[in-house]
This record gives structure tokens, C-alpha cells and sequence, in this order.
């Protein structure tokens, strides 16, 4: 939350991990500044246990897309 805050502070985008803060108000607080300032702040979600991203094979095999 510190180095978020303090990035933005500085003029810069925040790419952050999941948890993207310890409390509700922590959040609501860097997405405020986040409206502010006009930086964008966004969450990392890997999704590499959902189904879908390893269905790359039926993408090669045409039977979907």
C-alpha cells in the first residue's frame, strides 16, 4: 500500500499483486488517488489454473475460435 501510494505520488502507474491491500478503506484509498491523478492502478490476476487457459489446443485443433 506505502510504495503504491508514494508511486503514484511520484506520477507513476501501479501494477500491484493480489492482495492489492491488507483493508477496504487501503483500497478505496488507491483507487481514489488513482482517480485523482488520472494514473492507472491494476491488479495482476494470473489465471493459470482456470480451465480456460489451457485450452490452447483446441484453438490449434479448430474446434473452438
Amino acid at each position: 500500500f506505502d510504495y503504491a501510494m508514494a508511486s503514484m505520488r511520484h506520477g507513476k502507474h501501479v501494477l500491484l499483486e493480489k492482495p492489492m491491500t491488507l483493508t477496504v478503506n487501503q483500497a478505496e484509498e488507491l483507487v481514489k488517488m488513482s482517480e485523482e491523478t488520472g494514473l492507472k492502478l491494476a491488479v495482476g490476476f494470473h489465471m493459470r489454473f482456470h480451465p480456460g487457459t489451457h485450452d490452447q489446443g483446441y484453438f490449434e485443433q479448430r474446434k473452438i475460435g
